[in-house]
């Protein structure tokens, strides 16, 4: 897949792309998102510190039955790993709902 370094045009009001780092665009697309919408998030991060940092900043806005997918939770030193410093650190309460390729892929629903 590749765009050219340009953000794909879809015709979806559902989604939106943003292009840069997370501590770049997600303060602004927080500033503007509306809060009180059931959140369904795909957590794409990869590494340790991008996936700590996005759940750290979605944790206030975080609801009951909002949803998280993440799509390498089988790497113990990156999502898995951050994940578990989160809930540690926040006492959020997640209910692993799905999981596939030996928990490769897996999604929690906020309780």
């Amino acid at each position: 897949f590749n765009t050219s370094n340009q953000v794909p045009k879809i015709d979806d009001q559902r989604g939106k792309f943003y292009q840069g780092l997370f501590q770049q665009t997600l303060p602004g697309f927080l500033s503007n998102f509306n809060h009180n919408n059931r959140k369904v998030i795909m957590l794409d991060a990869d590494i340790y510190s991008a996936t700590l940092y996005v759940l750290t900043s979605l944790a206030p806005f975080l609801k009951k039955d909002d949803i998280i997918f993440f799509d390498e939770f089988v790497v113990p030193t990156h999502e898995f790993k951050a994940f578990q410093d989160f809930v540690q650190s926040y006492y959020i309460n997640l209910e692993l709902i799905g999981a596939a390729n030996n928990y490769y892929f897996v999604a929690f629903k906020v309780k």
